[in-house]
C-alpha cells in the first residue's frame, strides 16, 4: 500500500477525534481559540452586573433570586417552536447542510442517492481550481467569484456538513443508527473529490489522500482501500467500522477537509487561511 502522502503540517495541528486509532483532526485550530457559533459552547462575561444592587436582596432572599434567574435562563432558552428546529434525522443526503452545499455549487439539489458524488465533484474542481489557477480574475471567470471569497464558502460548506454527520457523542446531531448509511455518504462523497483534487496520482494513493490516517495500519488497509477505488462503499464502510474512531462519518469528512488544506498549502496568497476560518466557524 502507498504511504499516506505527507503535505502541509494543517492536517496534524488541532484537535484530533478521541478513540484507540491515530488521530485525524477535527479543526485546525485549538478548541479554546475557535470562535462560538450555532451550535457551539461560547463563554460569557460576568463583567459588573452585580453592580448597583442592594446586597440585602441576595441575603433576605437568596432562593427568590436564583429561581427568578433559573426560570429567565430556562424561557429564554427555550425554542419558541419546535417546528422551527431544522430537521437533522433521516438520511445524511437530506440532511440541511447538504441541500444547502447542493443548491449553493449547483444551482439545484440533485436527486438524494446522487448528492455526496456530485458535491463531492464539485468540490474538487473548486479546490483544484483555488490550487492551480493564480490569477484572481481568470478564477473568477471559471468560478464567479474571487478566490478568496470561494474559498471562504468551500469551508463552510464542508464544515457544515461535517456538523451534521457528527455523532451526538461529539456534539452532533447522529446517534448510533445512522452510523453506516452517513459512512456510506461520506465514503462517496470524498471519493468523488479526490481524484478531481489530485487527478496525477494512482487512485490509491488518492483515496490514502482523503480516508483517515488510521486506515494505512489497519489489518483491512489494503482491503478497505480497494472497495473505495472500485466504488464498493457499503463494503467499504463494513471495513472502516472498527477503524473509525467515534467521531464516525465526520471523522472521513474531515479527511477532505485535510486534503484541501494540504492542497491549498502550497499556495502563499491567504486563500488557505480563509478556508480553515469558514471551516473551524461550522464544527461542533
Amino acid at each position: 500500500m502507498p504511504e499516506r502522502p505527507k503535505g502541509a503540517d494543517c492536517k496534524s495541528a488541532g484537535i484530533a477525534y478521541g478513540g484507540s486509532n491515530p488521530p485525524r483532526p477535527t479543526n485546525f485550530d485549538a478548541a479554546a481559540e475557535a470562535p462560538a457559533t450555532d451550535g457551539q459552547t461560547g463563554g460569557v462575561t460576568t463583567g459588573d452586573a452585580g453592580k448597583g444592587c442592594g446586597t440585602w436582596v441576595f441575603v433576605v432572599v437568596p432562593a427568590l433570586v436564583v429561581g427568578l434567574i433559573v426560570a429567565v435562563v430556562a424561557l429564554a432558552a427555550r425554542p419558541s417552536d419546535d417546528a422551527d428546529r431544522p430537521q437533522l434525522d433521516g438520511p445524511a443526503a437530506e440532511l440541511p447542510a447538504v441541500t444547502a452545499a447542493a443548491t449553493a455549487l449547483l444551482g439545484t439539489a440533485p436527486r438524494p442517492h446522487e448528492r455526496a458524488a456530485v458535491i463531492g465533484a464539485r468540490v474538487g474542481e473548486i479546490g483544484y481550481g483555488l490550487v492551480t489557477i493564480g490569477d484572481e480574475l481568470d478564477f473568477a471567470a471559471e468560478f464567479d467569484r474571487l478566490p478568496a471569497a470561494e474559498a471562504k464558502r468551500l469551508g463552510h460548506l464542508v464544515g457544515a456538513i461535517q456538523r451534521e454527520l457528527s455523532p451526538s457523542a461529539l456534539g452532533g446531531p447522529r446517534g448510533d443508527g445512522d452510523r453506516h448509511d452517513d459512512t456510506v455518504f461520506a465514503l462517496q462523497l470524498v471519493w468523488a473529490a479526490a481524484p478531481v483534487l489530485d487527478p496525477e496520482t494512482d487512485a490509491a494513493t488518492q483515496a490514502l489522500n482523503v480516508l483517515p490516517a488510521a486506515v494505512p495500519l489497519a489489518e483491512s488497509g489494503d482491503a478497505i482501500v480497494a472497495a473505495v477505488t472500485a466504488g464498493d462503499m457499503e463494503r467499504a464502510a463494513d471495513l472502516l467500522a472498527p477503524v473509525l474512531s467515534e467521531a464516525g462519518a465526520a471523522e472521513i469528512v474531515s479527511g477532505l477537509a485535510g486534503d484541501l488544506s494540504d492542497r491549498l498549502g502550497e499556495r502563499n496568497d491567504g486563500r488557505l487561511a480563509e478556508f480553515q476560518d469558514a471551516y473551524n466557524l461550522e464544527l461542533p
